[in-house]
């Protein structure tokens, strides 16, 4: 399990204001009302800084969260990239099999070879939060946003070469 930057402290706290507020609740019992009012404001202190601790450790997942599925989608692309170029040099290749042609192999394996890197990852992630569904969910998340980036990316690309630099070098 992920363990991000003050979920230790945090733990830490928790306990303390349990502890504190068992305390309070048996010096109410013992009818020493005036005692456990002092230490109230030392419990509000804890639960306020409970409630931070909630915040940086949820901002820290969302970072977290957004950068792995950044990584699921250069992945995805990375393979689709692969595919498209591999079908378009059969198809200019009058038929002849991509797998022929060794640039076209070597960025086909780099691809599907970082796709199922990234699955294994995905497995470990599973297991570290102690779900079987995050990862699914990150996978046709991404799948979802590389199926919106990839026409967006073929049309930027087709944009470069259309200008008089990108025909010079292209």
């Amino acid at each position: 399990m992920m363990l991000y930057k003050g979920q230790v402290e945090q733990e830490k706290v928790q306990a303390h204001r349990r502890a504190l507020g068992e305390r309070m609740e048996v010096l109410k019992r013992a009818g020493l009302d005036k005692e456990a009012r002092r230490l109230l404001n030392e419990y509000n202190q804890l639960v306020t800084r409970d409630k931070e601790l909630d915040g940086i450790i949820e901002e820290q997942r969302r970072r977290c969260s957004r950068a792995l599925l950044v990584c699921f989608v250069v992945a995805d692309l990375a393979t689709l990239a692969a595919d498209q170029f591999g079908d378009v040099c059969k198809e200019v290749n009058c038929g002849m099999n991509s797998a022929d042609n060794e640039f076209v192999r070597l960025m086909k394996f780099n691809a599907d070879t970082s796709a199922k890197r990234w699955n294994e990852l995905v497995q470990i992630f599973d297991k570290g939060v102690r779900s079987e569904i995050i990862g699914t969910f990150y996978a046709d998340f991404s799948e979802a946003i590389t199926d919106k980036l990839l026409p967006l990316l073929n049309e930027e690309v087709q944009n470069v070469m259309d200008t008089k630099q990108g025909r010079k070098w292209l």
